[in-house]
């Protein structure tokens, strides 16, 4: 899954680099990104209920 949601984010950030895309959407796929991103460097140590916190804090 984390591998999967790696390429989609690399080939978001190259259609986003093309400036066609709203600078906010840009910003809440990196914040989700981000979050989805500390889930995957240590998914042994996130629950559930932990994996929803990060992401809905980043």
């Amino acid at each position: 899954m984390c591998s999967a949601l790696e390429i989609a984010h690399v080939a978001f950030s190259a259609v986003a680099a093309t400036g066609k895309i709203k600078p906010a959407t840009v910003s809440k796929e990196g914040a989700a990104y981000a979050g989805v991103e500390t889930i995957c460097a240590d998914p042994s140590h996130t629950t559930t209920v932990n994996a929803v916190v990060l992401v809905a804090q980043a």
